[in-house]
């Protein structure tokens, strides 16, 4: 009985082995589902305002009065962003965007059209669309918050999609933001995977793009003044290698500390091509005698970075002075532990401080939002009754003017006939005498006959 028993749970664990075996693998998330905040997220729509929008009427009321006015209101484009749910209207809200950006409404943009505008590319699978968008602040003025940050970078991250982990990090960057430990986890370590595979991202040298798009034949404009060429090394940035070196060298060197904030900083540096920031942060750890100084595999992962600072044939002063520098490194006091995993460790142990006050926080910025939206809404609304009805007024105040200038035509018959007079001797004082004579030669003129050619008359 016992040998049959025994069978039985075998067979029972093989079939559990097997289910396990055979059901999808779990991606690699680091924040929880409810870290989304989706259930408030979309308590929005069930707010009358929201209710009553139907987004393909609104979009083309829009469109209707941008073509009208050449104006759109940001409260408008805040309400068309929160409504908006199927993939049907991704490029009407890509133009809204644009068109709103392109005037003065858009320093008045709320803060939920930025956050909405990330949920709603995210919700429809447009990741594309959304780091177009991102990246284009020029043209369509949405930036992340920390929350939205945290939420891009996980997204990928579970997909696997590191060059866009990496993207979304620089933008990071780019804004100069490295107040929150979960998101300066997240940048390092979206950058650390990103370098293991650097070719998922192709940067585009704008130049080239410019070249492109510019027409073939040759076109010669007369300008006033040329412009000279400036290259301001933050927003003009376009290299990947540019943008995830500074990433890393800033969040090391103002969001992290100790070993993992030094080597994010030294590798940073390298991979940005600023070699002297990199002597002089090496110099200055050596003088220091600094312990633990760098993670002990950052080294072969420098090499690998820039092949070129190790094996060209031509070095530079600058260049022969940081290779010294790095070999020296190899003989100092270095960490020794897991790069990798003590990135996940920061990653987890950020979260767990961090993500109770985050979603508290974001809830509490919808209820404002929701608010917000209602009280902009009447503001805009009262305005534009101002407008209209001194709209009213001056033209009550015209059909007045006329009325009267009827009724009293007998009384002002003199003025009206000086004023008629004075009006005539200014146009003939600026435009001459139009009045003159018609010439002999003018009143004699015949008109060409039109023959075919034949030569018969038509």
């Amino acid at each position: 009985m016992n040998s049959i028993r025994l069978l039985k749970r075998l067979k029972c664990n093989e079939k559990l082995l097997l289910q396990l075996w055979s059901a999808p693998k779990l991606k690699r998330t680091f924040l929880s589902e409810a870290y989304s905040c989706s259930e408030a997220w979309n308590k929005r729509l069930e707010s009358p305002l929201l209710q009553k929008i139907n987004p393909l009427d609104f979009y083309l009321e829009m469109d209707q009065k941008i073509q009208n006015q050449n104006k759109i209101a940001a409260v408008d484009a805040d309400i068309f962003a929160n409504c908006v749910q199927d993939d049907s209207q991704s490029d009407e809200l890509a133009d809204i965007l644009h068109k709103l950006r392109m005037t003065r409404e858009s320093s008045f943009t709320l803060e939920s059209t930025h956050h909405a505008v990330i949920r709603y590319y995210l919700s429809i699978g447009q990741t594309d669309v959304l780091l177009n968008i991102l990246d284009d602040r020029l043209n369509y003025g949405i930036f992340c918050n920390y929350f939205d940050y945290n939420l891009l970078m996980d997204y990928f991250i579970k997909q696997k999609d590191f060059a866009s982990a990496a993207k979304v990090a620089s933008f990071m960057m780019l804004q100069e933001e490295f107040d929150h430990p979960i998101s300066n986890a997240l940048a390092v370590y979206s950058c650390h995977k990103y370098l293991e595979n650097p070719d998922t991202w192709q940067g585009v040298d704008p130049e080239v793009e410019r070249l492109k798009s510019e027409p073939k034949e040759e076109v010669k404009i007369r300008v006033r003044y040329i412009r000279n060429p400036y290259f301001d090394d933050h927003f003009d940035l376009w290299k990947p290698s540019d943008l995830v070196g500074k990433t890393l060298f800033w969040v090391g060197s103002f969001g992290l500390d100790g070993p993992l904030g030094r080597t994010c900083q030294l590798r940073g540096a390298v991979l940005y091509r600023k070699y002297t920031e990199a002597i002089q942060i090496l110099k200055k750890w050596k003088e220091e005698c600094t312990k633990e100084v760098v993670y002990k595999e950052v080294l072969p992962l420098i090499k690998k970075d820039v092949p070129e600072l190790f094996e060209s044939t031509e070095p530079t002063e600058e260049m022969k002075e940081l290779q010294k520098l790095v070999l020296d490194l190899e003989s100092a006091d270095l960490y020794q532990e897991n790069l990798e995993q003590d990135m996940e460790n920061l990653i987890k142990k950020a979260v767990k401080a961090h993500s109770e006050k985050d979603m508290a926080e974001q809830v509490k910025l919808y209820e404002e939002w929701l608010e917000k939206r209602v009280q902009v809404l009447k503001i805009h609304l009262a305005e534009l009754d101002k407008i209209s009805r001194l709209a009213k007024i001056e033209d009550m105040k015209k059909d007045l003017a006329d009325r009267e200038r009827v009724l009293t035509f007998f009384e002002k018959e003199e003025q009206i006939e000086l004023a008629i007079e004075e009006k005539l001797a200014k146009e003939k004082e600026l435009y001459g005498d139009e009045s003159e004579e018609v010439t002999d030669d003018e009143e004699n003129y015949i008109p060409p006959e039109i023959v075919t050619k034949q030569g018969e008359k038509r």
